[in-house]
């Protein structure tokens, strides 16, 4: 009740209100965290529990130990980024999400390319516009964080990659950017924490042009954040 009389004020103040799929989607969230919290507070009473409930609160081994991604510390903002790509049409597909503490979203962007890359290619490929779209939309960015390792050592410059990737001066590009973003860091982090950014690239595959959204869920991942954001 309370999301859908949020959503009614934004309406009625002449804010655009998230669409019914997306209220859903935040009502669940709150009611599973609300089940979360609960789940793990003592018995006050001293009531008993059936195993069957006791083992759907404590969830499976594999939910527990899935490395979900990590918030940005309080005040600082995250830029996921990814690419995916459809070798039949030769398009490849980028996608950059910036979420803040609470995992709300700041920004999203899925763009579409022509042409055809190498995997590290592609990753590496998938910074420089992304990066780019955040500076043009002077979006904050504090971290940015990618599946691609070895782009983030060259990035980071921890290795001898100047010599073996044959990328690098895409690289220097990308090094060149981040200077509008002084002390940001850049880091590695597992596919299954960067499945937002992952979702957004594949989803540019199908379009034509540019999709930019700012402040709202964009709907082809918004079951991916709000399952993030539950900390």
């Amino acid at each position: 009740m309370w999301c859908i009389w949020s959503e009614r004020n934004k309406e009625i103040h002449g804010t655009k209100p998230k669409s019914a799929d997306i209220i859903h989607t935040f009502a669940a969230s709150h009611l599973a965290q609300y089940h979360k919290a609960t789940s793990q507070q003592p018995a006050a009473t001293g009531a008993k529990f059936n195993n069957s409930n006791s083992q759907a609160h404590q969830g499976s081994p594999h939910a527990k130990t899935r490395p979900k991604w990590h918030p940005p510390e309080a005040g600082c903002f995250k830029l996921n980024v990814d690419a995916a790509c459809d070798n039949a049409g030769a398009v490849i597909g980028f996608g950059a999400l910036i979420r803040g503490h609470y995992g709300n979203v700041i920004a999203g962007l899925s763009k579409p390319f022509r042409g055809c890359f190498s995997p590290k290619e592609m990753e590496a490929a998938a910074f420089f516009p992304s990066v780019n779209w955040a500076i043009q939309h002077q979006l904050p960015i504090h971290i940015i964080e990618t599946d691609a390792l070895v782009v983030v050592n060259a990035l980071n410059k921890t290795s001898s990659t100047r010599f073996v990737i044959p990328f690098y001066d895409l690289v220097d590009d990308i090094s060149y950017l981040l200077f509008y973003f002084p002390g940001a860091k850049v880091s590695h982090a597992k596919k299954d924490a960067n499945e937002a950014a992952h979702a957004l690239a594949k989803f540019a595959l199908r379009l034509d042009e540019d999709k930019i959204l700012l402040g709202e869920i964009p709907s082809p991942i918004s079951s991916v954040v709000i399952n993030d954001s539950i900390f």
